[in-house]
């Protein structure tokens, strides 16, 4: 058994395969509910349903778990969400933000050649406002689309549309990543090598403040 991941593992080092994967992100922020689901080589392997919220220009997701019997306190659910949240902006001094994650040493090697970004955005009754913050949502949205060409090199394709007599806020986005094996291995072993690093300078300053 050793032998054959072993056989595997260099296999994987000197023959270029990747992996294919389609992202669907869709959001309908109005009702803060949304859902992404994921593809490898165009079959679906996972789908969720996200809670979505518009803050301080940038969105909110938290993934929504399944009802379960004793899931315990309030104080601990809470902590729990907080911790799966993530924010969708290109600020990399925000733990949270997806940027960080797409820039950590197992993702480094991913490349992203395709996106495609629709909003449908409209205010009712409201021409003034509609024009206003379709306009600001806009250049959100493209500063984060200059965020990929410039990190990633993206294609990207976008579909921008607004609406004068409905209150509608809805973005729906697709994305084609691509990353070889090989450097999702060696992006492994980074993150590993780099959380153990962490974990012991925890433990060292930890026995420092003891010692004192």
């Amino acid at each position: 058994m050793v032998v054959f991941f072993s056989i595997l593992i260099l296999l994987f080092a000197f023959v270029p395969l990747a992996i294919k994967i389609g992202v669907t992100f869709n959001a309908d922020i109005l009702k803060n509910v949304g859902k992404v689901s994921i593809r490898l080589w165009g079959i679906r392997v996972f789908k969720i349903a996200l809670q979505v919220k518009f803050i301080d220009g940038y969105i909110s997701v938290v993934p929504i778990e399944k009802s379960k019997k004793n899931i315990g306190n309030k104080q601990k659910k809470n902590k729990k969400r907080e911790q799966r949240e993530i924010h969708l902006n290109t600020n990399r001094k925000d733990k949270k933000s997806i940027s960080v994650l797409l820039f950590s040493p197992l993702l480094e090697k991913l490349y992203i050649p395709t996106a495609k970004i629709n909003l449908k955005f409209g205010i009712a009754n409201d021409a003034f406002l509609s024009v206003l913050s379709f306009q600001t949502i806009c250049f959100l949205i493209d500063n984060a689309s200059l965020f990929l060409q410039v990190n990633f090199n993206t294609k990207i394709e976008k579909k921008y549309d607004l609406e004068f007599n409905q209150n509608i806020f809805e973005l729906n986005s697709e994305v084609e990543n691509k990353i070889y094996i090989r450097d999702l291995i060696v992006g492994l072993f980074k993150h590993l090598m780099h959380k153990i690093n962490n974990k012991t300078k925890f433990l060292k300053g930890k026995q420092n403040e003891y010692s004192r």
